[in-house]
């Protein structure tokens, strides 16, 4: 029988104006969260239970809708006295940054869909988890890379790649012509395997259980303004294999990926970037390497080879397959 876990997806909001109900609406928006409905204070009297899986609820009046709320409903209830002035910009995203946070770590945790089929597969049979991020001129990057890396290595890998949401699902079958590791796109309930790679969705927020299970929401997307968010992507990762991760920066735009993986290297983590002299733009390896924490920089081929001496591995590649 395909028994599946509900998704959760849908936020309730409570302001004391239509100026904080539309800034929630806006900040909900942007990570693709779903509103069930939306109530000035005064105007709330009693919704039904099941109206919102999560409620958030913002007034001066707070604690004493807390009190007629839950007796309504079991949904988590997060509650704020006010808004901050969204002049003052700092504090302001502090909050907003804050309240994000809190509501998609609760999506998350009831995102999964997982049959019984698929959880009776679970399990790890790989040491370490390495993630590689890229953004523009990544895929060839990436491509180059695996085509020298050992399908003997003890790693899963996971990439994430900044690209439409069409083409993330296409890279599988691009990458698997030059390469002995397995490439395939993340699904929920899939687990992360020795010598694969998971080419993680641009669009639906993404995370990896103890046991190395994917969860991938289905309607939740990861923080704005990257798809996917590679900082949220590592330490979605870094939730159960902080101590046996490293973190592959490639080709790219921005800085996205930079301050969570700095932060894992600062805790002793391998983290290493190509050499910017060989992207196709150089200023995510850049704002890596600039920390002082990288401890390996190369071409793609490079990076290979030293990920496959890390482990003890000879490689040597085939002829391409490609036609």
């Amino acid at each position: 029988m395909d028994q599946r876990v509900k998704l959760k997806q849908s936020v309730g909001l409570i302001a004391d104006t239509m100026d904080i109900l539309h800034q929630l609406r806006l900040m909900l928006d942007s990570v693709h969260v779903p509103i069930a409905c939306a109530f000035r204070a005064e105007s709330y009297v009693s919704p039904l239970a099941d109206t919102a899986d999560l409620w958030l609820v913002v007034s001066e009046d707070a604690a004493d809708i807390f009190d007629k709320l839950s007796d309504e409903t079991e949904s988590p209830i997060f509650l704020s006295d006010t808004v901050p002035d969204i002049t003052d910009k700092l504090h302001y995203e502090q909050w907003r940054q804050s309240m994000l946070d809190k509501v998609l770590e609760t999506l998350q945790a009831s995102a999964p869909e997982v049959t019984a089929e698929q959880s009776s597969s679970v399990g790890i049979d790989f040491r370490d988890v390495w993630v590689i991020a890229a953004s523009l001129g990544g895929p060839e990057a990436v491509k180059e890379f695996l085509a020298y890396v050992s399908p003997d290595l003890p790693v899963a890998f996971v990439y994430g790649q900044h690209i439409e949401a069409n083409f993330a699902e296409r890279l599988p079958d691009i990458l698997n012509k030059h390469s002995s590791i397995e490439t395939w796109y993340a699904e929920n309930g899939r687990v992360l395997r020795r010598g694969a790679l998971a080419v993680f969705p641009s669009h639906q927020l993404t995370s990896v259980d103890e046991n190395g299970q994917l969860n991938v929401a289905q309607t939740v997307s990861w923080q704005a303004p990257y798809t996917p968010n590679l900082n949220q992507m590592v330490q979605n990762i870094a939730r159960h294999f902080e101590h046996r991760m490293g973190v592959i920066v490639f080709s790219g735009m921005c800085d996205d990926g930079a301050s969570a993986s700095v932060q894992l290297a600062r805790k002793g983590m391998p983290l290493w970037a190509q050499e910017p002299e060989a992207c196709v733009c150089a200023s995510m390896p850049e704002a890596v390497i600039e920390s002082g924490f990288v401890g390996v920089t190369g071409t793609p081929v490079a990076l290979a080879e030293a990920l496959n001496t890390r482990y003890g591995c000879v490689f040597q590649p085939e002829e391409s397959n490609e036609e």
